[in-house]
């Protein structure tokens, strides 16, 4: 289950993660708003978490993070601001209790994840080392596919019986290199593949097949015909990738629980969408896609809002209609509206009938997950309590700086200006296609160089070759890509011309040619996928202009006080804040790296 947070936040002065009314009880107090607490606790918060954010977004400004009266400052600010956002009554109205209640289901259900699927996770040391083995090894594999179970059951049972893969991949694949190479998808690397192929596939002995694997494709049998392992694999190799070793079997093992859980949790439920309703809806949905005639390739199949109001004043008498019903509860055609409408409308791709579909399960496995967590009462757990509260500070102080920065209309005349001034930054990057031949032993490379240079063909030279075997198929295309996409083989590609071969470049342990194919440069971006994000940018100028005199005139409002006693021993002189000041000032430099 993938968790994506979204909070409405001013980049220039966002609020640290854990908000200073979550004071720590016995930590000393450096500051009081109002006689609201800011402990020595708070500001080595607010130190940690801030920085990290200010970099990404506002660069230099990181500087003034080497004084700590600085982000005591902010912290007292942040302060102000939101207690007069409470104080305006901007945390009563609808939309706040809406939008609240929105974040808190969200958290809720990550809280789910922590305590079922984090929880459930162990790490050994066996497990590490396999992982460390797994990914310094690499395994040439054939298989044959189908989407149906009982499909590939019969080919096991015709495999069995002595037919080959040759001969029933020509019947089995469209795809004419599978079709002519027996299902031979080259050599695979660990990481590469979908992890139920790729476990499934590590397990075999070369000459071994697998039992039928199911992937979120269909369901393969799989044979390994040979395995090659990095012959100098160390002890110290070992220890230095430890940390990353642990963040990707981590990954691995949660992806798996995960699975499992929200499996055994749609088991119990049984949730089962209503045909008619969803056959109404897709309907629909398809006239509105055949209204458009042809559209932009980016934003094909996306639901703009205008489309999603029209479909859904169409299905006006039908919106308290059930779409899905499970054991215990149901919900209707008008609360997955609701859900469409919340999503940007590029979350919105619909295609058809079979996409509406994967959308509708994906939002009714997300409810499920939600009312399992509210039954279990996480909503009341500290993490929860604590985000909630940083969204909401996040989103009084934007919603005061936007009244006080007055009710003026942000017309398309605004926005048209904004857009020509900085047409560059409403631009696409420029994009670099090559093929690649890449390649492990420095004989083979030679050999393949003597082939390139005597003129043999790169991209049959690449099919028989290259090592990225996603590639190989297409006679080592990677497709378009920008800088610092495909390191460091990018740099080359940007600096050669269209037709010019490079290499070798060293990738790692490997080898890389590359042949440039293909170049584009920036092209302004249409204004209407655009004029969103400018009405954004031009709100935020509008707000950093606001805020320096909003904190000047609120600082003469509220009843501030600060211990410069206490700031000094247990913040100034401390050793702690030497630590935290060090780890700054590293976070700047690497930022304007």
């Amino acid at each position: 289950m993938n968790h994506y947070k979204s909070f409405v936040f001013f980049s220039l002065f966002t609020i640290s993660f854990f908000s200073c009314s979550k004071s720590v009880p016995d930590s000393p107090i450096i500051a009081t708003v109002n006689g609201k607490p800011i402990t020595v606790e708070d500001f080595y918060e607010e130190a940690r978490n801030v920085p990290v954010r200010r970099v990404l977004n506002v660069g230099a400004a990181i500087k003034k993070y080497d004084d700590p009266r600085d982000i005591l400052n902010m912290l007292i600010e942040l302060e102000i601001v939101v207690a007069e956002a409470r104080n305006s009554g901007l945390n009563k109205t609808e939309k706040f209790e809406k939008l609240r209640k929105r974040q808190l289901d969200e958290e809720t259900m990550w809280q789910l994840y922590e305590e079922k699927v984090d929880s459930a996770i162990s790490i050994s040391e066996t497990d590490l080392r396999m992982e460390y083995l797994r990914q310094n090894q690499k395994i040439k594999v054939r298989h044959l596919f189908s989407k149906d179970e009982n499909e590939i059951k019969e080919i096991q049972n015709r495999l069995k019986s002595g037919e080959s893969f040759e001969s029933i991949a020509k019947e089995l694949f469209s795809d004419p290199i599978l079709s002519s190479n027996g299902g031979d998808l080259g050599w695979l690397e660990w990481g590469e593949w979908n992890a139920s192929f790729e476990e499934a596939a590590w397990e075999l002995a070369p000459g071994e097949m697998s039992e039928p694997v199911r992937t979120e494709f269909g369901w393969h049998l799989i044979k390994v015909e040979e395995r090659q392992q990095e012959i100098f694999i160390t002890e110290d190799g070992f220890r230095e990738r430890y940390p990353s070793l642990q963040k990707d079997v981590h990954k691995r093992k949660a992806s798996k629980q995960s699975k499992k859980y929200v499996n055994e949790l749609m088991s119990e439920k049984a949730p089962i969408i209503d045909k008619d309703s969803f056959a109404a809806i897709a309907g629909y949905m398809g006239e509105v896609m055949s209204r458009r005639g042809k559209i932009i390739t980016e934003i094909e199949g996306t639901l703009s809002d205008p489309e999603l109001r029209n479909i859904t004043v169409n299905f006006t008498d039908k919106l308290d209609d059930t779409i899905v019903s499970w054991n215990g509860g149901n919900l209707t055609i008008g609360h997955f509206m609701e859900y469409l409408r919340r999503l940007s409308p590029k979350k919105r791709k619909i295609t058809g009938a079979r996409t509406l579909n994967r959308k509708m399960w994906k939002w009714i496995r997300d409810e499920l997950l939600t009312e399992e967590a509210y039954r279990l009462g996480l909503d009341k757990s500290n993490r929860v309590e604590r985000e909630v509260t940083f969204w909401e500070d996040n989103y009084l102080m934007n919603t005061l700086l936007t009244e006080k920065s007055g009710n003026e209309p942000i017309t398309m005349e605004m926005i048209a200006k904004e857009y020509d001034l900085f047409r560059e930054k409403y631009s696409t990057d420029p994009m670099v296609n090559v093929r690649e031949i890449l390649l492990s032993d420095s004989e083979t490379m030679h050999e393949v160089m003597i082939k390139i240079e005597e003129g043999e063909n790169f991209s049959e030279l690449a099919k028989t070759y290259t090592e990225r075997s996603w590639a190989a198929v297409n006679g080592g295309e990677l497709g378009y890509f920008r800088m610092g996409q495909f390191q460091p083989i990018d740099k080359f590609a940007f600096k050669a011309k269209a037709g010019e071969i490079v290499g070798p470049i060293e990738v790692g342990s490997k080898y890389s040619i590359i042949k440039v194919i293909g170049k584009k440069g920036r092209e302004p971006i249409p204004l209407e996928q655009v004029s969103d994000q400018i009405r954004k940018n031009i709100l935020m100028s509008r707000r950093a202009k606001l805020y320096p005199g909003l904190v000047t005139e609120l600082r003469e409002k509220y009843d501030i006080k600060m211990d410069a006693g206490i700031f000094a021993t247990e913040v100034v002189q401390s050793k702690e804040w030497g630590e935290v000041r060090g780890a700054i000032s590293n976070l700047f430099v690497l930022n304007r790296r």
